[in-house]
């Protein structure tokens, strides 16, 4: 086992000799550079369609092809079957002359063969639905798909068998009946046998009232049809527990009793809704994991106490196991539901022979054993610039003089991924790892996508400039390759594409992280939120408020006595103001046994309006404050911290900034210490840690230099690190398996949260506190 460089890399002792290992590798990694496609003059009219007929040249692939020819790749497929298997030179390929928009929506028949016909796979499709619209056994299917995994792609190309019996009324165990008029569930259930439920199950997309002409799926029986006309079900159940819905039961009452995931049921049971009807049938996936939690993902807002009783626990269990979890839980967020699974009974094997556990059906996030001697194909395309590579002088070179220049900007990226690779490949898995010199020049991207073997990749990580991301994602959206955006912070990448992982934080999350923080740390303090004006970040002020005045206490009393004789202000001044409460001494020695109330509602501050006066007011003698300023602004971020830290003189205070202050230059140090200061940042490194040091030694030695965070040294090695393992233990279908995953990293975790129309967006932001001059893990100091 091992790791196959395709670029022929090697691991090498210094800097520059992997610049010049680089270079001569880029010639390698194509074997030749993908020539310019010269369309064909030649046509034919075929079965009443106009095609050109064209001759592959060599370097030619089914991509440039396609786009030389302004069709879709699926068309090229469609037209020609042999062609899913690779083209080579001198092989003839069809090409329609149609439109693009006819390209697949209006001639996906005309390549239909003598026994099969293509389907494009729809979103939400899968092959017990296919099975049924094609009257056609799933066991069929899979016969003439040998490389079909259990859930197809949204997008893949497959050949459906033609049913040339004639049968049309029984499909896999199921006769096709016709609504006639007056017909209901409650007839056609009494008519076959069979319950309400039943039908429901196998008509996931009938409401509660069915209309005339209507065709239902009813499931077979042997009163209607005789057993000998039944085709036996090729897709074993085994692994899997046959719930059948009692009266009154629910979708999470079951969820819960069998430690199971409300989108894991919905997953093995396609058409499955939170509507469910007694007598209908669910499988329940085995599983020899012992769980003490589900995660409930919540699609819209929802109440906490309303997400316990859909599951039958109070809201405290729930609060148990979610320390600092608001009552509001919004749209997106995950909660932890504590669960007892039931001793799960056996598989049902009646009439089947015994088989082994290995040989189950896989689980959705288990390791998967047919993966495990496989070898994944993994693209990394990084900007070299090597065309600029001749211009860099090699006597007595400074590293960190180079910082600035192109062609080395990157290069610790791709030695932190390889170190990462190198890392799995002692663990046993073997990698192709093709590398590609792809920067922001549109035609060297055009090049690298027209690599015949690109379309066979596993994994993509890269390009790293925006319009040759684009680029590449639309491509790799063709042949359903996961691809991982490593740097863009811009949100909208992972938008209608359901393979893009996007590894910058998400913005609109700081404001529940900074929430979610101050409940935890600071659920007694003054809290303040700063913002410059009315007008920016309204939205981010406005939920950062709604979850803190949600998560604690309306307010809190202090006693008159103690605050004489515990706060200095007060007892040296005859009066003081204190969250916006004027305080008399003279009252409080009057009323020594009397308390005051004050109000544990935000704060909020318009600085432009508001201004300074106001701030002061706001702030409190009696307990820690917490200020939190909103503003990407430098000018304001420097203003704020001087007379912030005026005022901590006399007060307790922590400013909370948000993650573009990390980066402004002259915002003193010393008031950062004496504000307690603390930001979000999407990277910190703990250089104490047992796994940073091990890090640095072994990159020292394989490379001959210091990792450095400026040049992208640990983003290589986490994302490496966290995909190569991902697709390790789960396979390439790993996206829906990484709630819980967290493999080690270096400088950050990754937490994903599927977008509602596209790919994957990280939600972790580090918060970074300034201590003793360093920066260090908030989290981890209380």
């Amino acid at each position: 086992m091992g790791i196959t460089l395709r670029t022929k890399y090697e691991p090498v002792r210094s800097f520059f000799t992997a610049i010049i290992i680089i270079v001569a590798a880029s010639v390698a990694a194509s074997g030749q550079e993908p020539v310019s496609v010269i369309k064909s003059d030649i046509t034919e009219k075929i079965d009443g369609t106009t095609y050109y007929l064209h001759f592959v040249k060599e370097g030619e692939t089914i991509y440039s092809l396609a786009r030389a020819y302004g069709v879709d790749v699926s068309t090229v497929f469609i037209h020609n079957a042999s062609a899913q298997d690779g083209i080579k030179p001198g092989q003839l390929i069809k090409i329609p002359q149609i439109s693009a928009a006819e390209s697949i929506g209006d001639k996906i028949q005309a390549a239909d063969s003598a026994n099969f016909h293509y389907h494009i796979v729809q979103q939400g499709e899968t092959l017990f639905g296919l099975s049924k619209k094609y009257s056609i056994s799933i066991g069929k299917i899979k016969e003439l798909n040998p490389r079909l995994e259990e859930y197809p792609k949204t997008g893949q190309l497959l050949r459906i068998p033609k049913n040339l019996s004639g049968k049309q009324e029984v499909a896999e165990g199921y006769i096709i009946h016709e609504v006639s008029k007056g017909e209901t569930l409650f007839s056609l259930a009494k008519k076959y046998d069979v319950t309400i439920g039943q039908i429901k199950n196998a008509n996931p997309e009938i409401a509660e009232a069915i209309k005339t002409g209507q065709s239902l799926y009813i499931p077979a029986t042997k009163k209607e049809i005789p057993e000998e006309e039944v085709e036996a079900v090729k897709d074993s159940d085994d692994g899997f527990i046959k719930h059948t819905v009692t009266s009154g039961e629910t979708l999470y009452a079951i969820a819960h009793k069998y430690a199971v995931e409300i989108d894991t049921l919905k997953h093995y049971n396609p058409g499955l809704s939170e509507i469910i009807n007694q007598g209908q049938m669910i499988r329940i996936p085995v599983s020899d994991e012992q769980r003490t939690f589900i995660v409930h993902h919540s699609y819209t807002k929802e109440k906490l106490e309303s997400i316990a009783g859909k599951y039958g626990l109070e809201a405290g269990q729930i609060e148990e196991m979610n320390p600092g979890v608001s009552k509001r839980i919004k749209s997106g967020e995950n909660i932890k539901i504590p669960v007892n699974p039931v001793e799960k009974q056996a598989p049902d094997t009646t009439g089947k022979e015994m088989v082994k556990r290995e040989d189950l059906e896989e689980k959705p996030c288990s390791r998967r054993h047919s993966e495990a001697n496989r070898t994944f194909n993994v693209a990394l395309m990084i900007p070299f610039f090597l065309e600029n590579y001749d211009s860099v002088m090699m006597s007595e070179p400074d590293f960190f003089d180079l910082r600035d220049m192109r062609s080395f900007r990157f290069i610790q990226f791709y030695e932190g991924f390889l170190l990462a690779a190198d890392s799995m490949r002692k663990k046993g898995m073997d990698i192709n790892l093709f590398v590609y010199d792809v920067d922001n020049d549109a035609r060297k991207t055009r090049r690298t996508l027209e690599s015949s073997e690109l379309s066979s990749m596993d994994l993509i990580i890269g390009p790293f400039y925006s319009a040759s991301f684009t680029e590449a994602q639309k491509f790799a959206k063709t042949f359903n390759i996961t691809i991982v955006n490593p740097l863009s912070p811009r949100n909208d990448i992972v938008k209608s594409n359901p393979s893009v992982f996007k590894m910058m934080p998400a913005e609109k999350s700081q404001a529940e992280i900074i929430s979610s923080f101050v409940l935890k740390k600071f659920i007694g303090s003054n809290i303040i939120l700063v913002r410059q004006n009315k007008y920016q970040h309204a939205a981010e002020s406005q939920s950062i408020i709604e979850e803190i005045n949600q998560g604690r206490a309306r307010g809190i009393y202090y006693g008159n006595r103690w605050m004489m004789n515990n706060i200095p202000a007060i007892r040296n001044q005859s009066q003081v103001y204190s969250e916006n409460k004027l305080i008399r001494q003279s009252s409080l020695k009057e009323h020594p046994g009397d308390s005051l109330y004050f109000s544990n509602s935000v704060k909020e501050i318009n600085y432009t309006s508001d201004s300074l006066p106001n701030l002061r007011l706001s702030m409190s003698y009696l307990r820690h404050n917490v200020v939190i300023v909103i503003s990407e602004d430098k000018v304001f971020a420097q203003e704020i911290m001087s007379r912030l830290n005026k005022m901590g003189l006399q007060k307790s205070i922590t400013l909370i900034g948000y993650p573009e202050w990390e980066q402004f230059e002259g915002l003193e140090t010393e008031y950062k210490l004496n504000l307690d200061f603390h930001t979000l940042s999407p990277a910190l490194i703990d250089y104490q840690a047992d796994g940073t040091k091990e890090f640095i030694s072994k990159f020292r030695k394989m490379f001959g230099t210091e990792p450095v965070m400026e040049f992208y040294a640990y983003q290589g090695f986490d994302i490496g690190w966290y995909f190569l393992n991902a697709l390790s233990r789960f396979g390439i279908r790993f996206e829906d398996c990484l709630n819980d995953f967290n493999p080690g990293l270096l400088h950050t975790r990754f937490y994903f949260r599927k977008s509602s129309d596209g790919g994957y967006e990280n939600q972790y932001w580090n918060l970074v506190k300034f201590k003793d001059y360093e920066k260090v893990n908030a989290w981890k100091i209380f």
